[in-house]
């Protein structure tokens, strides 16, 4: 965390330049209320990971098409996805108003995987909420740019974070892909509401930061899947799974996030611990069985917990 005036204007106004110069080459046009929201991030997203990031962040801006469109989530799904089937579009009415769908493009010869990210102002009328919401997204695109084919014991797998997909479209990992992200986004959140104790020069970017001021003095907690994070903050909190999550999540190291996790508890505990947090969310059964799997995946914690 910058505790500089003159750093944090210098990361500010460099977040600025790049965001501008990723506009410029893909020649495309944002408002400035899309643009203000991603100078934030890039730099929150700069102090949060370090600057050594800067290259993999920047990919993850490449990458990225961000929308903030004043549509409940159901008609952005309805208008820019004519093939979404009824039970999306059901399902997105009971959403956060915010989602990122990866697409693969055809560039020089080769396929590259591209993303709608998509923010319903609808849903996030209060700026800090509608911040929060876009760097939860742009997070889940900054921890997929390395190897976004991963080889887990012999089998490819195309990888969000630590969500990983099969070529049948089953994925595994989903909810604790979900956790750590909000997480990480608090954490981020934190560096970005902290660049409103400075006074900053560039207008624009001091406009973006006095409607979040408020935040500054406030007391705030992890925004979204309550019942997912509560289980795994504490493995979070671990001061050697902290880093292990953080980088390994990033550098797109998931077999070594499996390896260092299943050295603590025995092997297979990773899945059984993602198994149970996909159980406890992803269900079409009685409350009981969504205690019945909160409370394995609370025993499977403190095991891990417990090295």
């Amino acid at each position: 965390m910058f505790q500089d005036e003159a750093m944090v204007n210098q990361v500010l106004n460099y977040s600025k330049v790049l965001v501008d110069q990723i506009e410029k080459e893909k020649g495309i046009h944002y408002s400035l209320q899309e643009k203000s929201k991603q100078y934030l991030i890039f730099a929150g997203m700069l102090s949060y990971y370090g600057l050594e990031s800067v290259s993999v962040i920047y990919k993850a801006f490449q990458s990225m098409n961000f929308h903030i469109l004043n549509l409940s989530t159901y008609d952005i799904l309805l208008k820019n996805f004519p093939g979404a089937s009824q039970r999306d579009l059901e399902i997105s009415q009971h959403g956060g108003g915010s989602f990122v769908c990866p697409k693969y493009i055809s560039s020089k010869g080769k396929f590259q995987r591209n993303y709608d990210l998509f923010i319903s102002s609808i849903s996030f009328p209060a700026s800090v909420e509608m911040l929060e919401a876009s760097t939860h997204e742009v997070n889940h695109i900054v921890n997929s740019v390395n190897k976004e084919i991963v080889n887990i014991y012999g089998q490819n797998y195309l990888r969000i974070g630590i969500r990983v997909f099969e070529t049948d479209g089953k994925s595994k990992n989903a909810m604790l892909e979900e956790g750590l992200n909000v997480l990480q986004t608090f954490e981020i959140m934190k560096e970005i509401i902290n660049f409103t104790n400075f006074k900053i020069y560039d207008p624009i970017i001091a406009a973006a930061l006095e409607n979040i001021s408020f935040a500054r003095g406030q007391v705030r907690t992890p925004i979204g899947y309550p019942s997912i994070v509560t289980e795994i903050k504490p493995l979070y909190e671990n001061p050697v799974l902290h880093h292990v999550f953080k980088e390994g999540r990033k550098e797109g190291e998931l077999p070594f996030i499996i390896e260092e996790v299943d050295k603590r508890a025995g092997k297979g505990t990773f899945y059984a611990l993602s198994d149970s947090l996909d159980n406890m969310f992803y269900r079409n059964h009685s409350e009981y069985d969504f205690f019945v799997n909160q409370a394995k995946t609370h025993e499977l914690v403190q095991k891990v917990l417990r090295k």
